[in-house]
């Protein structure tokens, strides 16, 4: 009877058990579609890595200005889905996401770099490069935030075209 009492206690707790983990499960499912419902919301591109610079996700905005699906991209080198050129790109060739992987800094130019799309053409963007950090601030992989400001620039460059023919014109009338 008394082993009988022990077994049935220790049942009731494995039971408990199995519930709490159910209900973790449940909450865990739950956080990430909301994580992934957010991350296909923000008009940026977003790709997250690892430690080593291989990408763990990406949203749908950074598949679309990459050109790579996000099942193609995970697992691969972010210098492989994520390519840039110009002066921003990265100083003395080390990828924006390598270093601040190994400096553990934010990595945010002041200027565009090109980032190359995947059909080969080249689009002006900006982007920042944060590490993740966990709870004992240890660096356990980095998040990329990159929007294309082609457009942008394309109309910045009119507006000083038309201003210095506006000026011109001024100048012309003038003499």
């Amino acid at each position: 009877a008394e082993r009988t009492r022990e077994l049935m206690e220790s049942n009731r707790k494995l039971k408990a058990e199995v519930e709490d983990r159910i209900k973790a499960d449940a909450a865990l499912a739950a956080e990430k579609e909301r994580r992934a419902v957010t991350l296909g919301s923000i008009g940026e591109g977003v790709i997250t890595t690892d430690i080593s610079g291989c990408i763990d996700s990406m949203n749908r905005e950074a598949a679309l200005l990459t050109g790579w699906s996000p099942e193609r991209a995970v697992s691969r080198p972010i210098t492989d889905v994520f390519r840039l050129s110009g002066p921003e790109a990265g100083e003395f060739g080390v990828h924006p996401v390598h270093k601040a992987l190994h400096e553990g800094v934010v990595i945010s130019p002041a200027n565009h770099a090109l980032l190359n799309d995947g059909k080969g053409r080249e689009l002006a963007a900006t982007y920042s490069v944060a590490p993740i950090r966990d709870r004992e601030s240890r660096v356990m992989g980095a998040v990329v935030v990159f929007r294309d400001v082609t457009e942008q620039k394309k109309l910045e460059q009119d507006y000083i075209q038309s201003a210095k023919l506006e000026s011109l014109g001024v100048l012309a009338g003038g003499i």
